[in-house]
């Protein structure tokens, strides 16, 4: 049976209120579909009855793994190829800026199942030559619990590891397990992941780049303004921000500027000082 209205309503207020994003059920077989796999597992077959388990006593276990079906959580390796070359150039820009010695600190914010920040680790590894010595710090963080799961694992299939790595990275720092691929340790070693919702206080601690990479489309307007705060209140002066190809700042936030040197990289302005942070 399919997605009522009363139940496609609630829905959506559920995983608003759990992350900040829209649930679009004008397509209620795409979210039915996302929902096959939370069904089956508990023998269900009737999409309301699902959503009465939902509101029932006890259902709070049930309703962390419905918004985990529901999101979208799209992401593969070097995601928009030319933008990872404009954020390896700014990387190393605010390396040369900041204090020898300092760590260099990146937040992927959304980061899905991990394909985004394993590309920044990458990056520096291979192209930045891991910044020669300097210490850096990677943050992968999502709302949804079984997503970082995976990230920490950072185990893909075969079509996940092709998806926009070439055969000759996928071979220097991925291993074959059965039909899976795992990333080195060394390569792991330079991320940690937590579950976040980035409607909430940013990771303690100030950030010289962060990316939130088509996320924000799928938020409506207050909660983005709310986002973009967090983003700032948690940047260094000049530090970068990095959004999707459909996502922009203007409108939404007086608080950055669009990088001159830097393709599709936002940059923080001065004249907003994260809690007295300074650069380094």
């Amino acid at each position: 049976m399919g997605l009522s209205e009363p139940s496609a309503r609630l829905l959506t207020a559920l995983v608003e209120a759990r992350t900040g994003q829209r649930c679009d059920t004008a397509g209620n077989w795409r979210v039915e579909s996302r929902l096959g796999g939370v069904m089956a597992s508990r023998g269900l077959t009737d999409m309301d009855e699902l959503v009465g388990r939902i509101v029932a006593p006890g259902g709070a276990g049930l309703a962390r793994d419905v918004v985990d079906a529901v999101l979208n959580n799209e992401t593969y390796f070097f995601r928009d190829s030319e933008t990872f070359n404009h954020i390896g150039r700014f990387i190393r820009h605010m390396h040369d800026r900041i204090e020898p010695g300092r760590t260099l600190r990146i937040w992927s914010a959304g980061c899905s199942t991990g394909q985004e920040i394993y590309s920044l680790a990458l990056l520096i590894a291979e192209e930045l030559d891991g910044l020669e010595g300097r210490p850096v710090e990677l943050l992968g963080t999502d709302v949804s619990t079984s997503a970082i799961r995976r990230a920490e694992r950072g185990e893909y299939n075969q079509f996940e590891i092709q998806r926009g790595l070439p055969v000759r990275r996928m071979l220097r720092w991925f291993e074959q397990q059965g039909e899976s691929w795992r990333v080195q340790p060394a390569l792991r070693a330079m991320v940690r992941f937590r579950s976040h919702n980035i409607l909430e206080a940013a990771p303690a601690g100030f950030f010289h780049l962060i990316l939130c990479r088509n996320v924000l489309m799928y938020f409506p307007g207050p909660a983005r303004e709310a986002a973009l705060a967090r983003f700032s209140d948690a940047l260094v002066p000049e530090g970068g921000l990095v959004l999707g190809a459909g996502e922009t700042v203007l409108g939404r936030s007086d608080r950055f500027r669009i990088a001159e040197d830097f393709r599709g990289i936002y940059e923080h302005l001065t004249d907003f000082p994260p809690r007295a942070a300074r650069l380094g």
